[in-house]
C-alpha cells in the first residue's frame, strides 16, 4: 500500500534509521561490482560456520534510501546504510548501485536485482542482492527537475545534507 507521508513525518523516519547507520566507504571491485566498505568489524554477524545468512531490502524516504541488512540466524544484527541523493558524493554511490540493475536486454534501471559486496575491516564479507526499485524510482524522478530541486529533500539528521551548502 502506498502511503504518502508528511515532511515532519519523513524527517522523524530519516532521524531514526539515520541513528542506526553504519559509516562506511564506497569503492568498486575490479568486476565492476559497488563495495560498501562499512568502518564497524561488528557489522555482520558470521554463523558458527563463518557462513553469513543475510535479508536485505531498500527502504525509500524521499531523497534518502536506507539499504537494510539483517546478518547471523541464532544471534542476529539489523544494521542500515544510507545513500543521499542531495548529496553529489553520495549519489556516485546510488549512481554505481543502481547500474548494477540494468538488465542489458532492456537498459532500465530496476530490471533485475541490485548487487553489493559489503565487506568489515576484519575481513568479514558477503555479497548482497535485493530490490533496488525505490532508489530508481526517486533517482530518475529527480532527473526531470531542475538540479537544485533535490534541495527541498535536505534533512537536517542526514551527515550527506549536512555536507551540503545551499
Amino acid at each position: 500500500m502506498l502511503k504518502i507521508i508528511s515532511k515532519e513525518e519523513s524527517e522523524e523516519l530519516i532521524r531514526r534509521y539515520m541513528r542506526q547507520t553504519e559509516d562506511y566507504n564506497f569503492a568498486i571491485a575490479p568486476t565492476g561490482i559497488p563495495c560498501l566498505l562499512v568502518k564497524n568489524s561488528s557489522a555482520i554477524i558470521a554463523n558458527d560456520d563463518g557462513s553469513v545468512t543475510w535479508f536485505a531490502r531498500a527502504i525509500s524516504l524521499n531523497a534518502h534510501t536506507f539499504i537494510e541488512l539483517k546478518t547471523g540466524e541464532k544471534k542476529t544484527k539489523t544494521i542500515y546504510i544510507p545513500i543521499c541523493l542531495v548529496n553529489a558524493k553520495s549519489r556516485h554511490v546510488a549512481e554505481a548501485l543502481l547500474n548494477t540493475t540494468i538488465d542489458p536486454l532492456d537498459g532500465r534501471f530496476g530490471s533485475k536485482d541490485a548487487e553489493a559486496i559489503i565487506l568489515t575491516p576484519d575481513g568479514k564479507g558477503l555479497t548482497i542482492r535485493f530490490d533496488l526499485k525505490v532508489l530508481a524510482l526517486s533517482y530518475v524522478s529527480l532527473q526531470l527537475f531542475p538540479h537544485d530541486h533535490v534541495l527541498q529533500y535536505k534533512s537536517d539528521h542526514c551527515r550527506f545534507c549536512k555536507m551540503v551548502s545551499t
